[in-house]
């Protein structure tokens, strides 16, 4: 076992006795956060797995499966596995589990919003800041803060799918629903694609929907100035 050193701008800030260190990132510039594997001292000693969080270990747990920061970099939130179940962790709290599942963790672009999604027996929930949950869900997919961190998501009820805007169905019952990309910096406008009887659609985020074609292929190339993309689609014997 060899001390691990965490340094910010050429200081460090932390020093950790283990055998590795995963997860690494920085808090406002001075906070160290971290995955923590610290191997058995012998065969017969378990090894250990800990959350550092400034100068706090917080564990044991078994495993860190993600580490996502907020844009603002004060936030932290770890998925974290204990027994087979799932928990989330922000800074050096436990904030919610446990769950069989945790997926699509985001944070918004302009404020300390954050959102993902809980599944416990086959039901999902989306969560923001676990102050609101919308559900329950068969499936989730693409969850995404657009428009002054607005929520945004696809999700399964029932074997169809709906696009969902802060929890509220639009009520387009497709058949599928993927690819969700935005399409300026300031994430504003997006486009999305859409199944239905077979036919595929691209939807826009004012509600514009062009198609319908055979196929789309999914990857689309934006410009660098994100202002217009481009892909390739296929209506009868045409691309």
């Amino acid at each position: 076992i060899m001390s691990k050193k965490i340094f910010s701008k050429e200081k460090e800030i932390a020093s950790v006795e283990c055998s590795k260190l995963y997860y690494v990132d920085i808090l406002k510039d001075s906070i160290p956060v971290a995955f923590i594997y610290d191997k058995g001292k012998t065969e017969y000693s378990p090894d250990s797995r800990y959350i550092l969080y400034n100068n706090e270990y917080l564990g044991p747990i078994d495993n860190v499966e993600s580490l996502t920061l907020s844009n603002d970099e004060k936030q932290a939130i770890f998925k974290v596995e204990i027994d087979s179940r799932y928990y989330l962790y922000l800074n050096n709290k436990k904030i919610a589990g446990p769950f069989d599942y945790i997926e699509g963790i985001i944070c918004a672009e302009k404020s300390a919003k954050y959102a993902y999604v809980g599944t416990k027996d086959n039901v999902s929930y989306v969560y923001i800041e676990n102050q609101k949950k919308y559900g329950p869900f068969d499936y989730v997919s693409e969850l995404m803060f657009f428009d002054n961190d607005t929520l945004y998501f696809f999700a399964n009820k029932e074997n169809k799918w709906d696009f969902y805007i802060e929890g509220k169905a639009q009520n387009k019952t497709f058949e599928k629903l993927t690819f969700f990309t935005s399409l300026d910096k300031d994430r504003t406008k997006a486009v999305y694609c859409m199944k239905k009887q077979k036919e595929w659609f691209m939807g826009f985020l004012n509600g514009k929907v062009i198609g319908p074609f055979d196929n789309i292929g999914f990857q689309m190339r934006i410009s660098k100035k994100l202002r217009k993309f481009a892909c390739v689609v296929q209506k009868g014997k045409d691309s």
